[in-house]
């Protein structure tokens, strides 16, 4: 593929996965250190569909990313890097997620390039994935059981301040 003769023509040691649902072994295994995946959420709580909806969904107070290395099976790789953060509730499920990825996004880049310069040490002390759940698009159902958790969460958070 033209994805592989493009990795093999720039010698790369590592790939990095950016919004990939699917990278297939071929691509992974000819690169000397594989590939990376930044997974928006935690893992392996929250394999799959990647968003601080499902934390909300559960009723999880807690989101973050996960930078895990990518083998043949989805969002199962071992751990490499793991940031948490408290998740931060707004009067509106749109206004959550919103506001907590505007604060979490801006700190992936860094966390990358942490990744990138000391991925044999992290690689030598990652941790393996344990059970975990996967998740998807909402039903309808579960989109409205998110908006009136994050109804729920919003007014707890009032309360502890």
């Amino acid at each position: 593929s033209k994805t592989i003769d493009i990795f093999k023509e720039a010698k790369a040691d590592i790939g990095v996965s950016l919004g990939n649902g699917y990278i297939s072994k071929s691509l992974f295994s000819i690169l000397k250190f594989g590939m990376i995946n930044i997974h928006t959420e935690l893992l392996p709580d929250f394999r799959g569909g990647a968003d601080i909806i499902w934390p909300i969904y559960e009723r999880i107070y807690e989101t973050g990313f996960t930078i895990h290395q990518i083998n043949s099976k989805f969002d199962k790789g071992d751990i490499l890097y793991q940031k948490k953060y408290p998740i931060k509730f707004y009067p509106t499920l749109e206004k959550t997620v919103l506001n907590n990825r505007k604060n979490i996004s801006p700190q992936i880049p860094q966390a990358i390039s942490y990744v990138c310069e000391n991925y044999i040490n992290l690689k030598s002390k990652s941790i393996s994935q344990g059970k975990g759940k996967s998740y998807t698009t909402p039903t309808f159902y579960q989109y409205i059981r998110m908006v009136k958790n994050n109804d729920l969460m919003y007014k707890e958070s009032l309360l502890n301040k």
